[in-house]
């Protein structure tokens, strides 16, 4: 299916981490010019140019682009040089998050701050930037990735699972708002993908963890990718907005 993205202006936080790659990559192969916001090590996002299906045209369109999404600063740095050079933004994918792995009472303060400033005070901030150049155009598209612990918890990441429901709430309640200016906005909330956030995960449930999912195993980054680029097409999900779209094999069945 055509998605009709090609071209389009996308700027994607944690793109360095397993799924932002994929991200980056799937809109790539739609032809969008894809903004990849790191605030780590740049040659994560090199690896995408080598990645299958990649040519030379694609490459071109991939801008590597620093940014701390915590620094009010940077943030306004790196729309200053998109908006600079595109005028707009057409699609905002934040996927920056952390998580931990530890009981609540042996979770610092510091560290419970930390978490919810990176997983959802960083979404509000993109999104205060994004819309401006958004509501000018009278259309923009915006996708959030929570998790499926958002709606069902576990022991062990409960900071985590905090802001990843209020990711679920901050969606639903922001596309009321931006509803009349032709703006959408989702989220997608994966499951256990295969990334190296989710090791420490798996590493706790233990190896029969596909057991309770029944798809009987689990998901890949380019999953959660595809529904990123759906959720971001006017074409394929124009009347989409305010939702969870969950990804996770089944586990929250």
């Amino acid at each position: 299916m055509e998605l009709n993205l090609k071209d389009k202006i996308v700027l994607i936080t944690g793109a360095s981490g397993g799924i932002g790659t994929a991200i980056c990559h799937e809109f790539l192969v739609e032809g969008s010019i894809v903004y990849a916001c790191y605030n780590g090590n740049e040659n994560k996002i090199k690896t995408i140019l080598e990645s299958d299906g990649i040519n030379q045209e694609m490459k071109n369109k991939l801008f590597p682009l620093k940014m701390n999404v915590t620094d009010q600063n940077s943030v306004k740095e790196g729309f200053r040089i998109i908006l600079n050079k595109f005028v707009k933004i057409d699609v905002l994918v934040n996927c920056a998050g952390i998580s931990n792995e530890r009981p609540f009472l042996l979770t610092e303060e510091e560290e419970w701050e930390k978490i919810m400033t990176v997983n959802l005070s960083s979404i509000a901030r993109l999104c205060r930037h994004a819309l401006k150049p958004m509501f000018r155009e009278k259309k923009g598209a915006i996708v959030n990735v929570s998790s499926v612990l958002g709606s069902r918890f576990g022991r062990g990441n409960i900071p985590y699972a905090v802001s990843k429901a209020g990711i679920n709430r901050f969606t639903q309640a922001l596309a009321t708002e931006i509803g009349p200016k032709g703006i959408r906005i989702n989220a997608v909330c994966p499951g256990i993908i295969e990334t190296t956030m989710s090791h420490a995960l798996k590493s706790r449930l233990g190896d029969n963890v596909t057991d309770i999912i029944p798809l009987q195993r689990n998901g890949k980054p380019e999953e959660v990718a595809k529904a990123v680029v759906f959720l971001a097409s006017e074409k394929a999900a124009s009347y989409i907005t305010g939702t969870t779209l969950i990804i996770d094999g089944g586990i929250s069945v």
